[in-house]
């Protein structure tokens, strides 16, 4: 069973589990990331093999963490994907995405939230080793690490305004939390652009 199949029928709850609904091929899914009734942003192209989690829906860990170093803060979602491209080999990612809709944050609690994320799906990979008898290394340990900060999504909605570029150079790959990719205002994106270097056309570049 693949990492994606077991969170999502034996580990996770149905509510924490963002809906995919069909793209434009039999393979393809999109989705809409939803952190209020006027902040979506939606993901398209992604591999049918995938599993969305709300993050911020797990229990607030504030009654039993100080917080002193933000250790209780979490991104919005995780993406987890794999996608076969050949008998030998798959894609596999995991994609932590944190969606804003001012600009009240700054970098430092925007890493945190990503830390924390991580630490949700450490809690998981524990869960997975401790009762199903799953090491680690055959669990979420080959999945490539993406970090995605969405601001002011819905943007282009209200008014015109000029895309700005997301691209990343190769040395810039968002594989850590202070590496983050930055996307500001877009409402939408190819999973590609999300899991190599910013590029929304959903190109390998």
């Amino acid at each position: 069973m693949s990492a994606v199949d077991l969170l999502r029928e034996k580990i996770l709850n149905d509510r924490v589990i963002v809906p995919l609904v069909d793209g434009t091929g039999a393979e393809k899914k999109s989705v809409d990331l939803r952190e209020e009734a006027d902040t979506v942003f939606t993901v398209f192209g992604l591999p049918a093999s995938s599993i969305v989690i709300k993050a911020d829906k797990f229990p607030e860990t504030r009654r039993f963490f100080k917080n002193t170093k933000g250790e209780a803060s979490r991104a919005d979602f995780i993406i987890i994907s794999e996608e076969k491209t050949s008998k030998e080999k798959t894609k596999k990612w995991i994609v932590y995405i944190e969606i804003k809709k001012g600009d009240s944050s700054t970098n430092e609690k925007i890493v945190q939230q990503f830390k924390g994320a991580q630490c949700l799906m450490a809690y998981c990979t524990s869960v997975v080793e401790n009762f199903y008898n799953i090491p680690k290394s055959k669990f979420l340990k080959l999945y490539k690490p993406r970090f995605v900060r969405i601001k002011n999504p819905n943007i282009n909605k209200q008014r015109n305004i000029a895309k700005r570029p997301t691209r990343k150079t190769a040395k810039e790959i968002h594989d850590t939390p202070d590496k983050m990719l930055k996307i500001t205002n877009r409402s939408k994106s190819h999973f590609t652009g999300l899991v190599y270097k910013g590029n929304d056309e959903g190109n390998d570049v």
